[in-house]
């Protein structure tokens, strides 16, 4: 089971690897990594250390059942001897300098010759390599003995501190029959605390004391261990041990020594010592893989929930807009539209209004005017003519500034009709019809042109704006009443020289007022050729600006569609990466339930 727990985290771990790397988890990678390394490792290691003349050595012998470290009452243990399952024995001593050393195999005799004593009387050996064929290191337990760390010679506790950060577990052997002193205690806090992830405190000897007495011993050690190491007490693990009744129970196999050497506890947190280690690797390796993609999975959460959808009403709202200028261009440009029509209908009515209201005039320029102005005491008088003229070039300026008036409101609805289109729909074309006439003389002037090219002798210089219906009827009226005064006049000699002349400059004045007349017509027709001319310009000027702003709003919809697209395509990748890791969490979770 332990095995394929391992498996299935590697194979875990490499799926997600891209992954976790993107969100910069190479360091969780790396302790995970090293874990099931850990984990799949073949050798869990104990350390047995503590100070000098505790008993380690002989505690390991018991615990293996055979005297494979030499134990001496007087002479300490000097190196480190690393004691692991082999065929069969085997040793190998390791010697010289600690970063130079030399190996050679010596003999399973030779052990203790160069286990004990100063450094010159074993050789300058370091470290023994020695394999058993013992069914308690089958399983990958690794033993390693140590020299105690509290006596004289310094080289003990450097070597012991040098295999220290290399074993798994660490057994650490006190004395049962002697109190805890600083020096243990600062050991274990300063060094095995700090190197070990996994430590027991080894009670030795306790078959000198009594139940009683070692059950508050016990009490004692762990709360010494606790106030000064700063530990909770139910963390400090101690296992009373007798070395001594082991080994006469391996030799006896007596219940009673069994009991009091307390080995069946030994050995079953030896025996599981392997595994647990092993499933404590994984399961850490295992937890911080389960933070990692449960941090991975909120910070993709919550670059989902950061994403927000284009805003469907301005999506909308361009669509309209589109819709607005496509039928604001259909309108404009084709002839038969309503607009159109309409234009041409206000154009054509316009136009004929002026024709017909000039020909109106000029009958009544070449009758009742005419006739109502020559019937007057001052056409009577030396300079009648040019008081004639004078009178009818005035009504013609007049008539003039009227169609002037009458052509430009109908110029103004037509602009009406574009501007009311423009404005209300908003378009991009926010001018109105301006026809250019500025290189020309307006309607008054070219009419007045007309009026002295045909009468070059008058010389009148004509100004007025006022309308003709202003005063046509005062004219009229008054007209009407000097001609009933003066019908006595008429019947005077110097009245019929009067009426001579008068029926003269009716000859004369008629036909110019006629033509005058016809100028005035064909300027009116010239100047609507002249706008319509410029309306379609225009209209062409602002079909274009139109098509300008539908390519601008079609732009604008083809963004929010790519943009759409793109939240889409954020959201599903965001999507399928959450329920990836989900998957994964999930598989994680899974992880060593299994009770099978």
């Amino acid at each position: 089971m332990r095995d394929n727990s391992i498996t299935r985290l590697e194979a875990i771990l490499k799926n997600t690897e891209p992954l976790l790397r993107s969100h910069h988890k190479d360091t969780d990678i790396e302790g995970i990594e090293r874990l099931l390394n850990v984990a799949s490792s073949d050798n869990v290691s104990i350390l047995v250390c503590g100070e000098f003349k505790r008993g380690k050595s002989s505690f390991i012998n018991a615990f293996l059942n055979e005297e494979v470290c030499p134990t001496d009452a007087g002479i300490a243990t000097s190196v480190v001897s690393i004691i692991r399952y082999g065929e069969k024995k085997k040793v190998t001593r390791f010697y010289g300098e600690t970063k130079n050393l030399k190996s050679e195999e010596i003999t399973f005799d030779d052990i203790e010759k160069y286990a004990k004593g100063s450094s010159l009387e074993i050789d300058n050996t370091t470290m023994l390599s020695i394999e058993l064929p013992s069914e308690k290191l089958k399983g990958g337990l690794v033993l390693m003995d140590s020299p105690g760390v509290g006596g004289l010679d310094p080289r003990h506790l450097f070597v012991t501190l040098y295999v220290l950060p290399k074993a798994n577990i660490i057994f650490f052997v006190v004395d049962a029959g002697e109190p805890l002193t600083t020096t243990e205690l600062n050991f274990y806090k300063s060094k095995i605390l700090a190197y070990s992830a996994k430590s027991t405190i080894i009670l030795n000897k306790s078959d000198l004391k009594t139940k009683e007495e070692l059950a508050e011993l016990v009490a004692d050690t762990k709360s010494k261990v606790s106030h000064y190491c700063g530990i909770e007490k139910d963390k400090v693990d101690i296992i009373p041990a007798s070395s001594t009744h082991w080994a006469m129970f391996n030799f006896t196999h007596s219940d009673k020594m069994k009991q009091s050497s307390n080995c069946e506890i030994v050995e079953k947190v030896t025996a599981n010592a392997v595994p647990q280690f092993r499933l404590s690797a994984l399961s850490e390796a295992k937890e911080i893989l389960l933070k990692s993609l449960i941090s991975m999975k909120e910070m993709e959460t919550y670059q989902l929930s950061q994403i927000t959808n284009p805003d469907e009403s301005e999506q909308e709202e361009f669509k309209e807009r589109l819709m607005e200028l496509k039928e604001m261009k259909d309108n404009i440009t084709n002839p038969n539209s309503k607009q159109r029509k309409n234009i041409a209908k206000i154009l054509r009515d316009s136009q004929h209004k002026v024709i017909n209201e000039l020909t109106k005039q000029s009958v009544l320029f070449s009758t009742e005017v005419l006739n109502s102005l020559v019937d007057r005491p001052e056409a009577r008088e030396e300079n009648g003519g040019n008081w004639v003229l004078n009178q009818i070039n005035l009504g013609l300026e007049t008539l003039a500034g009227d169609v002037d008036l009458r052509v430009q409101t109908g110029f103004n609805d037509v602009m009406l009709v574009l501007g009311e289109q423009i404005e209300v729909r908003e378009a991009g074309f926010h001018n109105r019809i301006d026809i250019d006439l500025t290189s020309s003389r307006g309607i008054a002037d070219k009419t007045c042109t007309f009026v002295r090219s045909a009468l070059p002798a008058t010389g009148i210089a004509l100004g007025g704006t006022f309308l003709l219906g202003l005063v046509a009827a005062p004219l009229v009226a008054a007209i009407g009443a000097i001609a009933g005064a003066a019908a006595y006049v008429f019947k005077t000699n110097r009245d019929t020289n009067n009426h001579n002349r008068i029926l003269e400059l009716k000859n004369q004045l008629g036909p110019q007022i006629t033509i005058a007349m016809n100028d005035l017509k064909a300027y009116v027709q010239q100047q609507y050729e002249e706008f319509n001319d410029t309306l379609i310009e225009n209209i062409e000027r602002m079909v274009t600006e139109v098509v300008s702003d539908m390519q601008d709003v079609i732009q604008v919809l083809q963004d929010i569609d790519n943009d759409k697209k793109e939240v889409a395509k954020q959201k599903e990748t965001l999507d399928n990466a959450i329920l990836f890791i989900d998957t994964h969490i999930k598989q994680t979770q899974l992880l060593l339930t299994n009770p099978f």
